[in-house]
């Protein structure tokens, strides 16, 4: 659906009166390692919109990388297991997401890694190295990690973050805009003219980088 259809469904959930933002817009990307969607909309719509807007003021960033993974009890009854959409390697892949970024403080390092390691997803276990090393993580730390109990647990709290969406998650990735989906389809497929509009609804005025009217 064209930007423009899809402009009054994006008023009706933002209200008509502009009025000053307090806080930036939070956006959680709930994403899988392997999986090509969250590729294209990490490495297409979000990195080039943070290149020409990205700020502290404007945007919040989250990640949560578990998308349509499994919790299973252990039959054993010795804690949980995770099975993933696109298998093991996938599993390993989200703790791997996981430890990166909980060794990353500031949401646009956090993005430049997750967008090194999404635009490489085809051969992760070779190209991991080379993205979290540019992160200016140790490797070798982070991968530790990534079979550690502590990025299991991660996982798991990943999954119930996931399991708490409403509607409940069906489509990976799924995107939230304070905590909320309205727009979905906008913001996966024209993440600038959401995250413009938006901000231009909630202050009166456009955001750095955006079109001065993006209407």
């Amino acid at each position: 659906m064209a930007p423009m259809l899809l402009l009054p469904l994006l008023l009706t959930a933002l209200g008509s009166a502009p009025a000053r933002a307090q806080a930036p817009l939070n956006l959680t990307v709930h994403y899988e390692a392997l999986c090509p969607d969250s590729k294209h909309f990490v490495v297409d719509q979000l990195e080039p919109l943070w290149r020409r807007i990205g700020s502290s003021d404007v945007l919040s960033l989250q990640f949560v990388p578990w998308g349509k993974a499994w919790e299973h009890e252990d039959p054993t009854g010795d804690g949980a297991y995770v099975t993933c959409q696109h298998g093991p390697a996938e599993c390993w892949g989200n703790r791997l997401h996981g430890c990166v970024l909980s060794q990353l403080a500031d949401a646009g390092q956090q993005l430049a890694a997750v967008s090194c390691l999404m635009r490489n997803y085809r051969w992760l276990h070779a190209a991991a190295p080379i993205c979290v090393r540019a992160a200016g993580l140790d490797w070798r730390r982070v991968a530790r990690c990534s079979f550690s109990e502590s990025a299991l647990a991660d996982a798991l709290a990943f999954g119930r973050r996931t399991r708490q969406l409403q509607p409940p998650l069906t489509f990976v990735p799924t995107v939230t805009a304070d905590g909320q989906q309205d727009g979905q389809q906008l913001m996966l497929y024209n993440l600038e003219f959401f995250v413009c509009e938006t901000w231009r609804m909630r202050t009166g005025e456009p955001a750095p980088g955006c079109p001065t009217d993006s209407a």
